[in-house]
């Protein structure tokens, strides 16, 4: 998994190149579960650590992201431990609003692929390791805190159909995240 995190950041380098003015993001999150099956096993959330570079093309923030998330519960009936995990690796777009005196709204659309897989202790259910596609609307509102440096706060919601039991699932959920970004 940290693999793939550190070949999708490296990905996203040209981006920044064509466009000239590269930065970064790191946010902190708490992703809650959005499908009430998965909220009666999993419970409600956990936090979720979120790494991005990207770039500007116009007034339009480009940003490569990807993130982890995992959470324990119990299954079902069987009240054995299972662990859901995944990363998101998503293409992103925000639209910045104008100055509303020292904070600027945003709005953010992403889309890409979600990582996910199901561990259980029960010997008679099977581990899942797939991945789904997903997408992500996002608004939020950003503070300059210094020269190229600027922290945010947002909330967006993950829609990822996927199949980690028996049926589908949105293994995606609400996600209120602060963070920084700043240009290198």
């Amino acid at each position: 998994m940290k693999k793939l995190l550190i070949v999708a950041l490296i990905l996203a380098l040209p981006l920044g190149l064509m466009g000239g003015h590269l930065f970064g993001e790191f946010s902190l999150g708490y992703r809650m579960q959005g499908d009430s099956t998965l909220r009666d096993v999993y419970g409600g959330g956990a936090l979720m650590p979120t790494l991005g570079v990207g770039t500007h093309m116009g007034k339009i923030h480009l940003l490569l992201t990807a993130g982890y998330f995992s959470n324990s519960g119990k299954t079902l009936g069987l009240e054995e431990k299972t662990t859901l995990s995944y990363i998101p690796v998503f293409v992103k777009a925000f639209y910045p609003f104008e100055d509303m005196g020292n904070f600027r709204p945003y709005v953010g659309l992403g889309a890409g692929l979600v990582f996910y897989s199901v561990k259980n202790e029960s010997p008679g259910l099977e581990d899942v390791s797939k991945s789904a596609f997903g997408f992500e609307p996002e608004v939020g509102i950003c503070k300059p805190i210094a020269q190229g440096k600027a922290a945010f706060l947002s909330l967006s919601y993950l829609f990822a159909s996927a199949k980690p039991m028996d049926s589908s699932r949105n293994i995606g959920g609400l996600k209120i995240a602060a963070g920084i970004r700043a240009r290198f």
